[in-house]
This record gives structure tokens, C-alpha cells and sequence, in this order.
């Protein structure tokens, strides 16, 4: 074998050690930090599980896969070690029997690089060399830090251990031993009950990663027949039915009388609402006076002889205000902190059609919806044919004009205007001024007015010229005040009356509440009123009572119907 040879084979050699020492170098970094991984694993697992009875399993079996990747670790380097020898031991052989018969290896290595240098086709130099001498530098300084640290680490596991094993028995010995874990599976009545629900509502046959929602809902989607009018059904709605067949049951009961206050107003508005035979024989006669100079004002479609002159926009404000049934905007007292006095909130109003389903594809079918509905009201209240369909197109059409508005009260109050210091703009806002300033900035309606009418119908007497207001989304507002300006006397006084019907539909008789459960089968992505129709009167009852004694039924029904043990157990 020639020196050219012997040199050759030298740096493959050397090139089979680079690569080698490369991956053993990466397999110890990272058995390594698997290790570090774990053991730090362990004493977090021991801080969290501090007053648990199971930390020492816990922490044990953490220790034990630090403990396997220590192991793991002092392997790999002891392996690299010995490659690293047998590679070693290789060279020198190959040294002995070049013809140089050189015996100092690091002369033979250096005239090997400089031979190297000289050949093209050989492109180990003596730089890689050096780069091959720092990465076995590398390897041998962490196998020493390995096995100095493996008995450190040896060690911190024993001390934790200890620490653990004293700190249980020291609690042992002061008596302050923890709690045994209560039994997880639960077996009262309910449960056992809710579970068999459960398995009932699940399809067993279809796998769970497949198809979960078949697998969780197929039984209750197969087996529950949806009733006639009603447009959903769900666990959610049992529920509900169920909540609603509970305070039944309470503002049924004889005793609900001597519990006194609220609830006995909330019995007396149960028992008016659910007096049928008065609702179903007056309900269009109750409407009708409400409709007029004792209600909200006449409503042109029923009053034949109603003129614009009749027309007190800010007189029907205040009535609708009075009744519930608030059309363009809405107010409320408030006491901020800021002020010492109160101050009148007046926020936009929504269309019952909403800007967003209005611009959609559905567009034409909630419109047709909505006008059906109205058409049928009127019928109802015995309007003639042909008054029926003129003046129902011109509700429509304003009802078009106010959802366009609505649309900018809607992106005003869900994004506000930002200053460039991170505030909301206060163009958005009129803030803190009073009534006459607010007929200056809005002229189109005489708020000093229409604050009297509100108050004097309290029976408050108060002078609303310096009282202050804070108006929200005025641009809203203005277009408002543009809109009435330009809308005939007429059309303002049917679309306002309007209102006031399609707000008490649930209270009506049994046809009025028909129409409007139709309507809202039809609709269903319009957010309609939060007081649902039920074609069921004892629901719609119930229902009733609920939105305007909410807390009252609520405490009673936590004195009642309500588990103690589920408060203790909370």
C-alpha cells in the first residue's frame, strides 16, 4: 500500500468520524435535554400536587423517566467514546504500515494535510482537520460533565424523595393528614337518570371519530317528532320547558298569596293573563282603546276620520314611551360617576327587520314575511281590502327607509371611532348638555316637549330645559331627523301604531298570536322580541311573568325547587 493510498483511506477515515461525531453530538444534546425535561418535570409536578395523596406516584414516575434518560444519556456517550477509540486505534494501524513507517501521528497528519492541499480530487484540509479535533473536544468535555452531573442528579432525586416521604409522615404525625378523594362516579338518582339519557340519545353504531355528532345526537335526531309550531326543538328547549313547568306549578299554588310582595303581583298578573275567555272575547276591543286619545293616539288605517292634523309626533313618542313600546330610539336614567345628577341616556333603535337580514339574500323572502304578517293583522281588525293594501305598502316602505338607518346606529355602537391615543372619539357622542341643546344640534323633533309629556304622565314634575342628556351615534340622529322631516304625517302615525301592535301580539287572542308564531317559523334568523309566542297560553303566561318578575320568581324558585346540596356542592 503507497503513501498516496494510505493518505487516501486516512481521509475517509476522517470524513466516517465527522459525520459520525456529528449525530452522536446531536444524540447526546438531546438525550440530555430530555433529562433536564423530566427532572424539572418532576418538581413541577410536586408543587402542584403539593396536598395531594398522590404526589408521591406522581413525582416517582416522573423521576423515573428522568432517571431512564440519565441511563440513556451515559450511554450514548460511552458509545461515542468507543467509536471514537476504535477510529483511533484504526488510523494508527493504517500509520504503522504506510512505507514512511511513521510513528508520531500528528507528523503523519500534518504531511497528510499538506499532500491533501496539493490534490485536487482531495478536499480534506488541514482547517477541517482542526474543525474534526474541536468536535472531539466537544464529546469528550460533555461525557465528563455527563458523568460528573449524573450523580448530582442522582442525588437531587434521592433528596426529593426524602423530602416528600418526611413531609407526608410529618403531616400524618400533626394530624393534618388530607381529606380522602371523594368517590368520582357519581350514582344518586339524577345522575344514574341523566346518564340513561344519555345513552339513549347516542347511536352506537356509528364510530365517535367518524362521525361525533351522529354518534352523540343520532337516537334523539331519529326518535323526536318536531311538533307543528313549533321551528326547534332541542335539550336546550326541555330544559326550558322544564324551568317553565316549575314556576307553573308555583304561580298555581294557593299559598304563593301569603309570601307577600312581588310575588303576589306576579300571581295576579298570571291569573289576568291566563283569564282565556276575557283575552279571547275583548283582546281586539282592549286594542282598539289603546288605539286612540286614552292609548298611544288613533291609528289612521282604523280611524277613517283621522287627518294630519291630528298628528302630535312628540305626544305619540311620549305615550309609546309610557306603554313599553319605544319605536326610534330608546332612554334611561343613569347616575355616572362624573356627575352628581342624573342623566338621560338616549341610545338608537333597531327595525324588526335588521339592517344585515334586509341586505341579504333572503331579502325578498322576510320581506314578504313581514308584510304578510302585517296584511293579516289588519284583516283581523277588520280594516276594509283597500285600505289594507295602500297603507300597508306605505309601512313598508318606511320600514325600508328606518332598517338603512339602523344600519349606521349598528356600526356606530359596535365600532366606535378611535383618537389616535387609543380614546373613543367623541364624535360619536353628544356629551353632557342639555334638552334645548340637544333641539339645536337635533331640531326635527321638540325633545323639550316630549320630555314634559314622558314626565308629566309619571306625575314628575321637573324642568326638562336644563335637564342633560347624552346622546349616542349622533350621526344616526341626524339622518333620523331627516327621515321624519321627509315622511307624510300618515305614514308616521301607521308605522308608529304599528309598532305598538306588533310589541303586544303576544298578549292578543289566539289568531293575532297564530300569525305572529307563523311569522316567526318563516323568519327565523331575525332576532325577534325576547318574550317568545307560544301558541300554549299557560307558556305564553308563564313567560309573561317571568320577563317582568324575573328576580322575584328566580329567589323563589332557589328557596323551592332548587337542591340544597347542588349550593354545597358549588
Amino acid at each position: 500500500m503507497t503513501y498516496v493510498e494510505v493518505c487516501k483511506m486516512y481521509r475517509l477515515l476522517l470524513e466516517i468520524i465527522v459525520k459520525l461525531d456529528s449525530v452522536m453530538s446531536l444524540s447526546v444534546l438531546l438525550c440530555l435535554t430530555r433529562c433536564f425535561m423530566e427532572f424539572f418535570r418532576s418538581l413541577t409536578m410536586f408543587f402542584k400536587y403539593l396536598k395531594d395523596v398522590h404526589k408521591i406516584n406522581l413525582v416517582a414516575c416522573a423521576l423515573l423517566y428522568a432517571l431512564e434518560s440519565c441511563i440513556l444519556y451515559v450511554a450514548i456517550v460511552l458509545f461515542a467514546d468507543k467509536l471514537q477509540d476504535d477510529c483511533n486505534g484504526l488510523r494508527k494501524s493504517l500509520l504503522r504500515h504506510t512505507e514512511k513507517k511513521e510513528q508520531n501521528v500528528e507528523k503523519a497528519v500534518e504531511k497528510c494535510s499538506q499532500l491533501f492541499e496539493d490534490k485536487k480530487d482531495i478536499k480534506l484540509t488541514a482547517w477541517r482537520i482542526l474543525r474534526l479535533q474541536k468536535r472531539l473536544l466537544f464529546t469528550t468535555v460533555t461525557s465528563l460533565v455527563t458523568m460528573a452531573s449524573s450523580p448530582l442528579l442522582l442525588a437531587a432525586t434521592t433528596a426529593l424523595l426524602f423530602f416528600t416521604t418526611f413531609h407526608v409522615k410529618q403531616e400524618t404525625k400533626d394530624g393534618e393528614r388530607s381529606k380522602p378523594v371523594e368517590q368520582t362516579v357519581c350514582t344518586t338518582e339524577s345522575c344514574l337518570k341523566s346518564a340513561g339519557t344519555i345513552l339513549d340519545r347516542l347511536d352506537q353504531t356509528v364510530h365517535p371519530c367518524k362521525d361525533f355528532y351522529q354518534f352523540a345526537c343520532g337516537n334523539y335526531i331519529r326518535r323526536t317528532v318536531l311538533p307543528e309550531n313549533i321551528d326547534v326543538i332541542s335539550v336546550t328547549q326541555n330544559m326550558e320547558d322544564e324551568v317553565l313547568m316549575i314556576i307553573f306549578r308555583a304561580l298555581e299554588s294557593p299559598t304563593l298569596y301569603r309570601t307577600g310582595g312581588s310575588l303576589i303581583k306576579a300571581k295576579m298578573l298570571y291569573e289576568t293573563c291566563m283569564n282565556s275567555d276575557t283575552l279571547e272575547d275583548d283582546s281586539v276591543q282592549v286594542l282598539r282603546l289603546f288605539l286612540s286619545e286614552r292609548g298611544v293616539g288613533h291609528w289612521p288605517v282604523l280611524d277613517a276620520d283621522w287627518s294630519s292634523g291630528d298628528m302630535n309626533l312628540e305626544w305619540r313618542l311620549a305615550m309609546l314611551f309610557v306603554h313599553h313600546a319605544p319605536v326610534f330610539f330608546h332612554m334611561y336614567a343613569d347616575a355616572p360617576s362624573f356627575s352628581p345628577e342624573y342623566i338621560l341616556n338616549i341610545y338608537p333603535a333597531s327595525s324588526p327587520l335588521g339592517a344585515k337580514e334586509v341586505s341579504g339574500p333572503d331579502r325578498e323572502r322576510i320581506f314578504e314575511a313581514y308584510h304578510k304578517l302585517l296584511i293579516e293583522t289588519l284583516r283581523l281588525l277588520g280594516v276594509a281590502e283597500v285600505r289594507v293594501q295602500a297603507d300597508s305598502f306605505d309601512i313598508i316602505g318606511f320600514e325600508l327607509q328606518f332598517s338603512m338607518i339602523t344600519n349606521i346606529s349598528q356600526n356606530c355602537l359596535a365600532h366606535p371611532k378611535r383618537e389616535s391615543n387609543g380614546t373613543f372619539a367623541d364624535d360619536d357622542k353628544l356629551y353632557n348638555m342639555t334638552v334645548d341643546d340637544l333641539e339645536y344640534h337635533i331640531p326635527q323633533i321638540k325633545w323639550s316637549r316630549l320630555m314634559s309629556y314622558v314626565f308629566r304622565n309619571l306625575g314628575l314634575a321637573l324642568d326638562t330645559s336644563n335637564l342633560y342628556v347624552m346622546v349616542h351615534c349622533k350621526e344616526y340622529f341626524m339622518h333620523l331627523g331627516t327621515l321624519l322631516s321627509n315622511t307624510p304625517p300618515r305614514t308616521l302615525a301607521n308605522y308608529m301604531s304599528w309598532k305598538f301592535v306588533l310589541g303586544y301580539m303576544s298578549f292578543m287572542s289566539m289568531p293575532f298570536r297564530q300569525i305572529f308564531q307563523d311569522y316567526t317559523l318563516l323568519t327565523p334568523e331575525l332576532k325577534h322580541s325576547k318574550l317568545k309566542t307560544y301558541t300554549s297560553r299557560w307558556k305564553g303566561c308563564v313567560s309573561l311573568v317571568g320577563s317582568w318578575f324575573g328576580n322575584a320568581i328566580a329567589a323563589y324558585y332557589a328557596r323551592q325547587g332548587y337542591p340544597r346540596e347542588v349550593d354545597e356542592k358549588v
